[in-house]
């Protein structure tokens, strides 16, 4: 399989290419404008050379007595040599040579003598003709004596060789710093590559990509609220869970990435984070009648505070769990006991049918029979839902063998009907808690006695629910913190059951009513309104 390019090379090449590109366009146009310039340039020197050669007055002296003087050759071999020009002409009225490079050509008739007449009747002029050094550039300009009258001309020029060298030197420099211009350009390609690199995290922008969609679909896809903001209070990050829990506690605010976050929502959920920085954790607190637990944590970023982040969960998520696990086990506890004491009456049955005492076997059963109709069947013939039958019959077990006068009262009345499962499940679990309590209510008093009372009011639509014992009763002080979380007077990690209850009963909008007597006892009743799925 062939292998990604990497977005360093990626950039280098894009970026050279960008540049190469345009110096390839700049040095199409500054050809031409260099070659322009050059020849302007040449244009200039033979000229101004020209009228230098022909204002000397020497030389206008010797052309106007029109006898050869070697003066004139070595003074333009000077003035050549100076400027640099490949060649200067001067010639009297009749085109007679008195300089040229070629010394063998003084004295001689001008190569091109329609071209150099020219002078006498147009004036100076440029020309570009083949001259004995070949084809060139010139100029002509006349010599005039001191009266005004032309004696001679002067032509000064370049051979076509000269002038492309020339004109190649400056666009070799041009090239060069083309050169130049490109290698920077890598060089710069390269470093701002690696810096983009660095502060991608080294990352390509596929992976980068990649990185922010699953992000996006795990923060989505997530029940907790997710709010993050930075030191100027702008929000850094928010999920849609966090907008749907502030909208359920009523908060009328939408939570965007980029726009700062809303002074009292601030002070709420951030202002111990970001100005003490601290750290709080499953902290529960009510908004607007809803409660949230609360995770906030200061965020760093290189060892300095950058921002924070908090979490939201809402609280009936977490009641409703605690609700289920607590029925399940006080139901799982009763199971375990009438399995239990069912075990033992099968154990003695099997060992006095080992012994072949069979009179005694029937006697057994007889006193089971009668213990059934005492207990059981009582049960079962008031209260005919088979999960909160089960449960009454652990109890009443329990009760027992603890020593603890149990009864149901016998105007109790509950059927199994289509469409409550979910009621009388959480009835399993409001009793399961209220009969516990009970039982450890009663544990250090001389009268145990706990009494249930179930009636479903199909007429009034409510189910009543009453635990009464003889227990140690609750002070007036404590009844209206018994049903908050971890509250309990019998050690740590307790104090969730009665919390489940109130839970319960504040979901189907019932009632709880406590009537309590310190050392007398207590009554707890409830009410539900029947509620059919």
């Amino acid at each position: 399989m062939m292998k990604k390019i990497g977005i360093l090379p990626k950039l280098i090449v894009l970026m050279v290419s960008v540049v190469a590109v345009s110096l390839f366009m700049t040095s199409l146009f500054m050809r031409e404008y260099i070659y322009t310039r050059e020849n302007d340039v040449i244009a200039e020197e033979i000229k101004s050379t020209a009228k230098l050669v022909s204002k000397n007055d020497k030389i206008k002296n010797i052309i106007k007595s029109r006898k050869q003087d070697i003066f004139v050759q070595e003074y333009a071999l000077d003035v050549m040599k100076l400027t640099q020009v490949d060649f200067i002409v001067v010639m009297d009225i009749d085109f007679i040579r008195y300089s040229h490079p070629t010394s063998d050509l003084v004295g001689g008739v001008f190569s091109n003598v329609e071209d150099a007449s020219a002078t006498l009747t147009l004036g100076d002029h440029y020309s570009e003709q083949k001259g004995t050094l070949g084809e060139g550039i010139r100029f002509f300009t006349s010599i005039y004596d001191d009266d005004g009258t032309i004696i001679g001309v002067v032509c000064v020029g370049y051979t076509k060789k000269t002038v492309s060298a020339q004109i190649w030197k400056a666009q070799l420099q041009l090239l060069t710093a083309l050169c130049i211009g490109l290698f920077v350009a890598v060089i710069l390609a390269v470093l701002f590559a690696k810096w983009l690199k660095k502060v991608l995290l080294n990352l390509e922008p596929e992976e980068i990509a990649q990185s922010v969609i699953e992000k996006e679909l795990i923060s989505e896809h997530v029940t907790e609220g997710i709010i993050g903001i930075g030191l100027d209070k702008r929000i850094i990050f928010a999920n849609s869970s966090a907008n749907a829990l502030l909208k359920k506690a009523n908060i009328k605010v939408s939570l965007e990435v980029g726009k700062t976050l809303p002074e009292d929502l601030y002070d709420l959920f951030f202002k111990n984070a970001l100005e003490k920085e601290l750290v709080k954790h499953d902290m529960q607190m009510i908004v607007n009648d809803t409660e949230f637990l609360m995770n906030s944590n200061p965020i760093y970023l290189h060892r300095k505070l950058y921002g924070a982040v908090v979490t939201l969960r809402d609280q009936s998520d977490m009641q409703q769990l605690i609700t289920e696990l607590s029925g399940t086990e006080k139901y799982n506890d009763s199971l375990r006991a009438q399995n239990h004491h069912f075990m033992n009456q099968m154990h003695v049955l099997q060992g006095l049918i080992d012994l072949g005492l069979f009179d005694e076997v029937e006697s057994y059963i007889s006193y089971l029979k009668q213990d059934y109709h005492a207990q059981i069947g009582h049960i079962s013939d008031t209260i005919k839902v088979p999960a909160i039958t089960g449960l009454l019959l652990g109890k009443s077990r329990e009760a027992s063998q603890q020593h603890i006068t149990f009864t149901i009262d016998s105007d109790s009345a509950i059927e199994q009907k289509a469409g409550r499962d979910t009621l009388y499940h959480d009835l399993t679990i409001i009793l399961g808690v209220l009969i516990d309590n009970a039982m450890e209510a009663v544990q250090s008093t001389p009268t145990k006695t706990i009494e249930v009372y179930l009636m479903a009011n199909d007429d009034e639509r409510v189910v009543l629910c009453t635990v009464t014992d003889t227990g140690v009763g609750i002070p007036e002080t404590l009844k209206q913190i018994i049903f908050e979380r971890g509250y309990s007077t019998k050690g740590a990690n307790r104090g969730y059951g009665l919390e489940a209850v109130a839970t319960i009963v504040q979901k189907y909008g019932g009632t709880i009513d406590v009537i309590s007597q310190v050392d007398k006892g207590t009554r707890i009743n409830i009410e539900l309104p029947i509620t059919e799925e």
